[in-house]
């Protein structure tokens, strides 16, 4: 893509054939050098998604392979969707055995998505993978503006791009996944300004500090209650509880409560926990990084609504959000997540205490469901996608032609 954005007309990313003859008769050639020169201004280009020292660490006759079959495909003309979906087939293929668990499966990010981030509302994922969230939020964005100012459509690219580099925000413990995270914005025509590594559970301050040398820009720094919208599946099932002091000190879920017999309140002790799930101090730190009124979506395990040893959890959110939805998935819905637990998607929208104390005197409605199809054969390691087929096992299509994922979220 940086050759074809290129002010020089001749085409670096390519291969002649006589330069293919030569490398696979173990010549030097001009080709690879090329290559690797180009590498060179991506790096700089994209000095904050590369480091200075990164190579391309394949082979001659592999890189001419690569290069041959990609050569003849307009990348700027692709549309973004075509290429984020290539790019996530790629990664997730990648890196399913050993990370499998960040990667949301597509109709759960359409289903938090729904919550309408809108122009003018920052919106954060502080445990952003591969940018999932991130990406659905900026496309619904997008589609709304073309909906809306259909006379501007031609400029939604311009549009978005402006958007995602002033709303947008994500981060990610695992330096390589932050990366792959910024590398999948780019194929969206950019917006990854605001995503850097880091533990999420740190003290703000510090995280504030770490997204600052990191070059995020400063109205995307996660300062606390600076985010109207947040979108998350934070880490859960086999990841280990936190035993980190320093960690556990800034969160109110990091102490032990007590359950007063006599009025049946939850009250929070002076005793640290000896460790806490990550999932419980995600759940804190997202309503941290929330404006009152902000809105949320986050995955969590089904353990965390309903086992009676958690009741605190749930007297906690009760005492500073109001409770909007929860959408039970499918065990199995994220197959390599260790222990397998059965998710559910929690949608909360912040109040301050004295509104969620309000609230409370009265019964209020709550949306919940049951989803027994989020369009993924969950018996099986690969996932595929499954879509909807009538008597004769047949797909049905949509109004464009195209099959219909079987899936209950929508």
């Amino acid at each position: 893509m940086v050759d074809e954005k290129s002010v020089n007309q001749r085409c670096e990313f390519g291969i002649a054939s006589e330069e293919e003859e030569e490398i696979r008769e173990g010549k030097e050639s001009a080709f690879t050098e090329r290559i690797l020169n180009l590498f060179e201004r991506v790096k700089t280009q994209y000095s904050d998604v590369f480091e200075p020292y990164e190579r391309i660490n394949l082979k001659p006759i592999t890189l001419a392979f690569i290069v041959g079959q990609l050569q003849d495909y307009n990348l700027i003309e692709t549309p973004v969707d075509v290429k984020g979906t290539a790019f996530q087939t790629f990664v997730y293929a990648h890196q399913r055995g050993e990370r499998g668990e960040f990667f949301t499966p597509y109709p759960i990010l359409e289903l938090a998505v729904k919550m309408n981030p809108g122009d003018g509302e920052k919106f954060i994922d502080p445990a952003c993978g591969s940018a999932g969230f991130l990406i659905r939020g900026m496309n619904h964005v997008k589609n709304e503006f073309i909906r809306q100012r259909p006379e501007m459509k031609e400029r939604a690219n311009e549009f978005v791009k402006d958007y995602a580099h002033a709303y947008i925000a994500g981060i990610d413990i695992n330096p390589d996944l932050a990366k792959v995270a910024k590398m999948h914005m780019v194929l969206y025509d950019d917006g990854h300004t605001g995503i850097f590594a880091a533990n999420s559970l740190l003290q703000l301050n510090e995280l504030v500090s770490t997204a600052e040398k990191a070059g995020v820009p400063r109205s995307l720094r996660p300062e606390p209650e600076s985010f109207k919208v947040l979108m998350t599946n934070p880490p859960f099932g086999t990841k280990g509880k936190v035993t980190d002091k320093t960690i556990l000190r800034q969160f109110e879920l990091g102490y032990k409560w007590n359950k007063d017999k006599k009025t049946g309140k939850w009250e929070k002790t002076n005793t640290l926990q000896d460790g806490q799930v990550p999932d419980i101090l995600f759940l804190e730190r997202c309503l941290q990084l929330l404006k009152n009124g902000g809105r949320m979506a986050i995955v969590l395990p089904n353990g965390d609504l309903n086992n009676s040893t958690l009741e605190y959890v749930r007297e906690y959110v009760k005492r500073n959000a109001r409770i909007l939805a929860v959408v039970s998935l499918p065990a199995g819905t994220f197959m390599s997540a260790g222990s397998n637990p059965q998710p559910s998607v929690l949608f909360l929208q912040k109040l301050s205490e004295e509104e969620a104390e309000e609230l409370n005197k009265n019964d209020y409605p709550i949306f919940m469901a049951i989803a027994e199809k989020i369009g993924y054969d969950l018996k099986t390691k690969t996932a595929p996608i499954l879509y909807k087929k009538d008597v004769v096992g047949e797909l049905i299509r949509d109004e464009k032609g195209n099959p219909i994922i079987d899936s209950d979220n929508p």
